[in-house]
């Protein structure tokens, strides 16, 4: 496994291009041209001039994500269901439904025990988290389907697929599909971080340990995340939170920010 130091030396260095995903529209400082996005987690290796001349949705996809990070949340959901209406393709689905989930967290997580009585804004905080929560599961499974529809064979229909029963621990259906991708004529890039996402996400650390030490020396910032998340299931909560806090400094990446704050509140530090 690489060391610590390989992990934050390559989080400070200068990216050596920019990407635009077309399923969120996040921005991503790439090393490479392919990168795991960190904010929906699709393959991305399209840039932003690419993505600005083929793509009709382009400054929707733009304008939801600023306003999802201005906490905007209702106005990122409008352009959702805009794009999806202007789009009806397994892209959109997913990009939809990162979103909803994303909103669901902060709004259940944004829960004040300091409200004495009723607590009536944690109760509709809690409603709002499971009203978007299941928009989102919907929406996962119309982009999942609309990929199991993918006749053309397509590698980026098959990556989604694995990446949507991922999200959905859908554990079983994601080896299926992780086997699937393994013998395809697909991105080895691609292909090499779907199976370390597949070990720590079935929380099998110690087969995701080893194959971190095989793996190729790729500098995407899932990776990354992926191994101060081993590092902190080995016990190593400072490394862990060496790695996330550079992560945090290049990347919007919301998973990140939620495993740096498990890692401070495991470790006190």
């Amino acid at each position: 496994m690489r060391k610590i130091l390989d992990y934050i030396k390559f989080l400070e260095s200068e990216p050596s291009m920019s990407l635009r995903c077309a399923y969120c529209g996040t921005e991503i400082a790439s090393y490479s041209a392919e990168a795991i996005c960190p904010f929906c987690g699709a393959l991305v290796n399209t840039t932003d001039e690419e993505l600005k001349s083929h793509s009709t949705v382009y400054d929707l996809l733009l304008k939801r994500y600023d306003a999802f990070k201005a906490g905007s949340f209702d106005s990122a959901n409008a352009y959702s269901e805009e794009i999806i209406n202007s789009e009806k393709k397994a892209e959109s689905y997913y990009g939809a439904a990162v979103f909803y989930e994303a909103a669901s967290d902060y709004f259940y997580n944004n829960t004040n025990y300091g409200i004495y009585g009723y607590m009536e804004e944690n109760a509709a905080n809690k409603v709002k988290a499971k009203e978007m929560l299941t928009k989102a599961k919907q929406y996962f499974y119309t982009a999942l389907d609309m990929c199991k529809d993918n006749l053309s064979n397509d590698f980026g229909y098959d990556y989604l697929k694995f990446t949507i029963e991922l999200r959905l621990k859908r554990i079983g259906d994601a080896k299926s599909s992780l086997d699937e991708l393994s013998k395809s004529s697909g991105s080895q890039f691609a292909k090499d971080y779907a199976k370390l996402a597949f070990y720590v996400e079935a929380k099998q650390f110690k087969a995701a340990k080893e194959y971190l030490e095989k793996l190729p020396q790729y500098n995407d910032i899932w990776i990354s995340y992926y191994a101060a998340r081993v590092i902190a299931e080995m016990g190593d909560y400072t490394g862990s939170k060496r790695i996330l806090e550079k992560i945090l400094k290049v990347a919007y990446m919301p998973r990140a920010q939620a495993l740096l704050h498990k890692v401070e509140e495991a470790s006190d530090i």
